[in-house]
Order: C-alpha cells, then structure tokens, then sequence
C-alpha cells in the first residue's frame, strides 16, 4: 500500500511540473508573439540604411563579377550572423542554398551578410570560405548594423528591404520555413 502512495505521489510531482513547465512554454511564446508583432509594426514600410562602413569581403566569391556589374538593386536582404556561435555559422548554409535560388530568378536582389567574424583576418583570405559560403559577405565586427536598430533577437536579424530601403518584411527566414518561402516569393514577384 505503501509503494501504491509513493508512486501515486511522485506520478502526481512530475504532472504538476509537467503543466507548470507548458504555462511557461506557452507564456514565453506569447511573449515572443508580442514582442515580434511590435517590431513587425515598428519597421513596416520604414526605411532602414545599411552601413556603407562595414568591410565587403569577397575574396573568390561566387558573386565578385555580379555585385558591380553597374545593376542597381531593386531589392536588397540584410541578413546578420553571430560568426562566433557556431549553431549560428550553420545559417550559412541556408544562405548559400537561398541566394543561389534568388540569382538563379533574378540578379538585382543584393545580399548583405552581415557578420561579426572576431579571428584574424589576412588580406587575401575569406575564412566563410572554408565554412562552405562562396558569397561576399561584410565584416560587422561590432554587431553594429542590428545593434543600432535595437534589434538583438537573431529571429527577427534580417530585413527585405526595396530600392528605397524600405522595410518589406523583417524576421530570420533560416528559422521558419514559411517566412523563407515568403520572403522567395516576394524576390521572385516583386
């Protein structure tokens, strides 16, 4: 009878935590849900400068020939990259897949992949080259560009923005499938 008791009570113990553990998932998704919703609304159609200051580097970069060819952006996707998180250094390759699917369609959307890569850097090298990303990037050693936006959730750490850097949709597409899909669509039909 005894045993029945215990196992009755700790059964009871991990289904209160249990619950307890759902309500904080739930309460910080809606926090997140909040806290998105007003940064959607905050840059909605407002303009966003990208820093002509940050370093392009494009040492080999499959793109070198195309970037100054004298094409104008008509649309341009500012993406950032914790280049000292390694989790974050594997976005690469969604970016690699998504901006050879972009160029395949049209070549007047401009990548700007922003990252804070801290190592020594020599001249003639391109360290995203050896993480498997063969397009310019720019060197934002200061996590400035986001950083002066106030932007500090990696969800919501890159931007498509039109000619006239206006805000088209912001949020981090190599973290949700439907906003990746949205933002193809978007470049492709605009």
């Amino acid at each position: 009878m005894k045993t029945s008791i215990k196992i009755i009570f700790l059964l009871s113990i991990i289904l209160i935590l249990f619950v307890s553990c759902l309500n904080k998932s739930r309460d910080k998704h809606k926090q997140w849900k909040i806290i998105a919703e007003k940064t959607v609304e905050q840059f909605s159609g407002k303009k966003m400068y990208f820093a002509d200051t940050l370093t392009r580097i494009s040492y080999n970069t499959l793109d070198s020939a195309l970037v100054h060819k004298g094409i104008k952006p008509v649309l341009k996707v500012v993406v950032f990259i914790d280049g000292t998180c390694g989790a974050c250094l594997i976005n690469l390759n969604f970016w690699q897949s998504f901006i050879t699917n972009v160029y395949q369609k049209r070549n007047d959307c401009f990548f700007y992949v922003c990252v804070n890569w801290q190592n020594e850097m020599n001249g003639t090298s391109n360290p995203l080259l050896d993480c498997g990303f063969t397009y310019s990037w720019y060197l934002d050693k200061n996590c400035s560009l986001f950083r002066s936006y106030e932007i500090y959730d990696k969800r919501l750490q890159a931007v498509l923005l039109d000619q006239k850097n206006e805000v088209l949709l912001i949020g981090e597409p190599s973290l949700n499938s439907q906003l990746g899909e949205l933002y193809l669509s978007t470049i492709i039909n605009y």
